[in-house]
Formats: C-alpha cells, sequence, structure tokens
C-alpha cells in the first residue's frame, strides 16, 4: 500500500490546517473523521511532541492508541530506526520544513516497512504548534516489487533471476545429499509463425498456454522458468536417472503436440526438450548453474537438429557447439577478408553433349579445415545470420562472371543457389536486381536455385516470394526435386521454369527399379507443365543414355566436368 494508491484525494495542506486546529483546540471532529476513513495512517503530536491523535488505521497497526494509553509514539518503532526518525522529526520541528523517512514500526502482526511524511503545523506566524505525520504500509509494495523483479510478467513464472537461485541452492543440496537434480530446457516450436499470422496479442496468449501445458506436465514438485520468449527451463530434484528424467520432457513434448484453441483460432506449435543432469554423487568439480541450464540448451538445439523431441546431453555435445561457434567466427573473419568464391559445373544438352550454361557452387578458398564443401558452412551461415552477406558476395561475383561470358556467348547461363532464408527475405528481389544492373548481365542468363525446403513452413509465401523474383526477368530452377515435400500439386502452383532431378535417383538409374520410375514419373509431369529438365550427378554415360531415352533435355556431373575455376569455365567456352 502506498501513498501513490491512496483512493481518496487528500490534501495534506488542507489537512494540516485543520491539524492546526485540532493542536489548539484538541479537538475536530470532521478531520478525525476524514482521517479515520484513510488507507493511510495519520498522526498528530503537539508543540512539546507529545500524541494527540492517531486515526484508526494507524492504531490497527501498532495495537493501541497513544494518545489514550500516553505512550510515546517512538515505541512503536524499530529500535534500530528509532534515532533516525526523531532526528529527521527535529529538523521538521526546528526548520518547518516537511520531511519524508523510511522507516520500520513493531505493529500488531509483526515488523513492517513504512514510509512516513512528517510536515509541521504552523501558526499564523509561522511558528510551529505541532506535527502532523502520514504513514504509508509499504511492506505489500515491496513484496510486489520483488515478485517483479523475480518473475516474468507474461506468464507469473519464476524468471531467469529466481531460477538462478533456485538452481543454486538445488544444487547445493543435491551434492550435500548425494542426490540428483534434472534441468529441462523447452524450446517452443514455430510460435514466431503463429505470431506473424495472428498477431503478438495471439502470440501471447499461446505463449501463455503454454506455460500452463509445462507446468501441468512436469508436476507441482518442479519449478516450471519462462527463460526468454519461447523458452523454459524446468528444475527438478531427486530424479534417479536419466531414463525419468526422458520420461518427463516427453511428457512435456506431447502436451504441446495437441491444438492450441485462441477465441476461434486452432494453432499447433510442438516443442523440443534437452536435459542436463546434475549428480552430487559424481566425481570432479561440479557444474554450476550456467553450465548446466547452458549445457540443457544445447541438448534442446540437437533435439530440434534431429527432430528427435528429446535429447540428453553429453559432453560430446558441448564439443560440437565449441566447434560450430569457431566455425561462425572463422566465417565472419573470411567475409570480412573476401575468402569464398565460386566454381563452376558445366550443365550440357543430354542430345549432344553441347555446353549451356553453369551451376556455381560455393568454395571456401581458406577455409579452416581443407576441403571444406558448402553443406558444412552454409547451414552455419543461415543459423548464424551470415547467410545474407555471404549470398550478395557470391551472387556479386557469379552476375560480374555470367556479364562477361554473356560478351563472349549471348546465350549462356549461370545459376545460383539461393537458401530458404534468403528466399524468405522482402529484399531479395531488389538485391538480385541491382546485382545484374552493377554487372551489366541479361537477366535471363541468371537461373535462381531453390529447394523444396522452402515449401515447409509457408506455401503461398514462398509462391508469393517467387513471383516477385520472376519480375525481375530471373529464370527459377526447383533443386533436388523428389526428396522432399513437393508434390504435383505443388509443382503446378510454383512458378519455376527448371525442374533438376536429384542425384540419389540419378545414380540408380539401370540398378533401382523404383528410382528409375521415379526419374520417368518426374520426367513426365515437368514435361506436362513445360518445365525443362536437367539431371544432376551424371557420372556414366550409361545414365546418360538412359536420360536420353526418358526424355530428359539437360545433365551435369562428373561424366561431363566437377567443378571448376571461373578461368577454366570461361576455356570451355572459347573466352
Amino acid at each position: 500500500m502506498t501513498e501513490l494508491a491512496i483512493g481518496t484525494a487528500v490534501d495534506l495542506t488542507e489537512a494540516a490546517e485543520r491539524a492546526r486546529a485540532l493542536v489548539l483546540a484538541h479537538t475536530d471532529a470532521p478531520f478525525r473523521q476524514l482521517a479515520d476513513h484513510l488507507p493511510i495512517g495519520v498522526f498528530l503530536l503537539d508543540h512539546d511532541r507529545r500524541v494527540i491523535y492517531v486515526n484508526r488505521l494507524l492504531q490497527e497497526l501498532i495495537g493501541d492508541d497513544p494518545s489514550d494509553t500516553g505512550r510515546p509514539v517512538t515505541t512503536a518503532l524499530h529500535p534500530d530506526d528509532r534515532d533516525r526518525v526523531v532526528a529527521v522529526a527535529s529538523r521538521v520541528y526546528g526548520k518547518a520544513e516537511a520531511r519524508m523517512v523510511d522507516c520500520r514500526i513493531i505493529s500488531a502482526v509483526g515488523v513492517r516497512t513504512v514510509r512516513c511524511r512528517l510536515a509541521p503545523v504552523t501558526g499564523d506566524h509561522g511558528e510551529v504548534l505541532g506535527l502532523i505525520g502520514t504513514v504509508a504500509d509499504q511492506t505489500d509494495a515491496e513484496r510486489q516489487l520483488e515478485h517483479r523483479a523475480t518473475h516474468d510478467e507474461l506468464t507469473e513464472l519464476p524468471n531467469r533471476v529466481l531460477l538462478a537461485a533456485h538452481l543454486d541452492a538445488a544444487l547445493g543440496r543435491a551434492s550435500f545429499h548425494g542426490a540428483t537434480v534434472a534441468v529441462l530446457f523447452v524450446g517452443l516450436q514455430r510460435v514466431a509463425v503463429v505470431t506473424d499470422a495472428l498477431g503478438h496479442a495471439t502470440g501471447d496468449r499461446l505463449v501463455r498456454q503454454a506455460a500452463r501445458r509445462v507446468v501441468a506436465a512436469v508436476g507441482p514438485d518442479a519449478l516450471v522458468s519462462r527463460f526468454a520468449e519461447d523458452r523454459f527451463v524446468v528444475v527438478v530434484e531427486g530424479i534417479t536417472d536419466a531414463t525419468t528424467a526422458a520420461d518427463l520432457a516427453t511428457r512435456v513434448v506431447e502436451s504441446m503436440e495437441r491444438a492450441f484453441v485462441i477465441d476461434d483460432d486452432e494453432a499447433f506449435i510442438g516443442a523440443a526438450v534437452g536435459i542436463a543432469i546434475a549428480d552430487g554423487d559424481a566425481e570432479g568439480e561440479p557444474r554450476t548453474v550456467d553450465q548446466l541450464v547452458s549445457d540443457a540448451g544445447v541438448a534442446m538445439a540437437r533435439a530440434v537438429e534431429a527432430e528427435a523431441g528429446v535429447e540428453v546431453f553429453d559432453v560430446a555435445m558441448r564439443s560440437q557447439v565449441e566447434e560450430r561457434r569457431t566455425l561462425e567466427l572463422s566465417l565472419r573473419r573470411g567475409l570480412e577478408r573476401g575468402e569464398f568464391g565460386l566454381a563452376y559445373q558445366p550443365i550440357v544438352e543430354l542430345a549432344d553433349g553441347r555446353l549451356l550454361g553453369f551451376e556455381a557452387l560455393a568454395r571456401w578458398v581458406d577455409a579452416p579445415t581443407p576441403g571444406m564443401g558448402p553443406a558444412q558452412f552454409i547451414p552455419v551461415a543461415e543459423d548464424s545470420g551470415l547467410i545474407g552477406a555471404l549470398g550478395a558476395e557470391l551472387l556479386g561475383q557469379a552476375c560480374g562472371q555470367l556479364a562477361h561470358w554473356q560478351r563472349i556467348r549471348p546465350d549462356v547461363f549461370v545459376s545460383v543457389n539461393i537458401s530458404a532464408r534468403q528466399l524468405a527475405e522482402p529484399d531479395l528481389p531488389e538485391r538480385v536486381a541491382r546485382a545484374l544492373s552493377d554487372a551489366g548481365a541479361d537477366p535471363a542468363g541468371l537461373h535462381l536455385e531453390i529447394t523444396e525446403t522452402v515449401l515447409l513452413d509457408d506455401v503461398d509465401a514462398a509462391v508469393a516470394s517467387l513471383q516477385k523474383l520472376k519480375l525481375t526477368g530471373v529464370r527459377l530452377c526447383l533443386d533436388d526435386f523428389g526428396t522432399g515435400y513437393s508434390s504435383l500439386t505443388y509443382l503446378c502452383r510454383l512458378p519455376v521454369d527448371v525442374v533438376k532431378i536429384d542425384r540419389s535417383f540419378v545414380a540408380g538409374l539401370g540398378i533401382s527399379d523404383r528410382d528409375s520410375s521415379v526419374v520417368a514419373a518426374i520426367i513426365g509431369m515437368a514435361g506436362t507443365l513445360g518445365h525443362d529438365l536437367v539431371a544432376e550427378g551424371v557420372e556414366t554415360t550409361a545414365q546418360a543414355g538412359r536420360l536420353r531415352a526418358l526424355g530428359c533435355d539437360m545433365a551435369q556431373g562428373y561424366l561431363y566436368s566437377r567443378p571448376v575455376p571461373a578461368p577454366d569455365a570461361g576455356a570451355m567456352l572459347g573466352a
């Protein structure tokens, strides 16, 4: 309770005027009636600092009425605060100036922290006739402030501050008793997708519902903390082994698989859980709070990557995380130093072997590990947010090389890979158009390759992004077709010009009846829709012959050439 929370507006100046009369006459019924209904304590002292009035709330707080009992009002003060409050009151009497002081009083229900405002009651000539004091109980306010400092505002769950204190105490108990503590790091999935689609208010309500499900799944004996926007940390003491913790984590994952109903909307998200366990009987240095939470977070990230739902931390995960962090730092330095370039693999006409164009493949010239390929560093670039800068650098190089080759062969093309994350960037069409313009290249010679993974989150959004790219004049290729998400329905909707048959099917031609049937079906679908076809990974003349017989247009692979530097590729064109 604070003075700011008073429901009845009280002009203390007017009260002081009334108090003056009260001090002089020792009676003023209207003032007493008003003061007795205030939600703060009020008291009056005369010139000799004797208590002449205490309102009803203050009487209840300190347990009696000093104006009747004759008990000095200072006896209600905590012994450690008395001298300080008396000194402040003396200054009020001496200088006729109001003062504020925080102190403790011994109340009927224990020690309470209060805020006192002490103001002089003065006569017509400024003389101090007495003192009026107001007392606002701060104990509840302090509890509210403490709660805000230790709890998440949205979910009312403990926040990181309380989590750290609780887990530290739990680790201490586990060490003393030789017990076990499990930390579950819960990562909600696709919350951002729901928020983007339905708004932040709906996203907040979704997180609140998810929080309640986590609490219900782990039971009342576990501490559940909101660690970040869509992350929760659970602390469970007395877990017997990793299997028990995994069972608990599985219940959390299963609880997130049911639909979330918000107003008239349904949302489906999901969760991944990482587990880290501290054994009080284990030898060696005990793990700290930060280490345990971090390890559980690493296991959660592994669960997401492996689509496993639940993962238990082991030491090997930590070294992998460190390796990934080191690789990210090397990527950043490599971008600053211009260490990335392109190799070019020829794409030929299957009918006569004529060179038509090239696929540009990313290369890290000074990679920390010799021979490190795009499959190793591109995912790290995507996860670290570096894919935009890396993609822009490689796109610029490819457009420059395309412009140079177009002066020799106007019909040549260069195909460049675009990741799902790049495609999601709203300014990608503008950046593509600018790269072509800066290089002076004909847009028709630039092919942009996207994989079926662009369809995973939002087909409509992917189609809209591809249509914007088409407006720049480039051609679009659907890479690795047949390995993932696409169906004939989506192939009909996507504004692509070229379909690339994945190398895994090409490798089985003439060996696997299934692969041969898949390739024939892809060629039939793409041909019906008017798409050109490129077969990847062609390594034998038998494969090439079979593809020609099935009606495939183009091919690339080691049968024709490995990826080569730009000068060697130019030589193939006669440059």
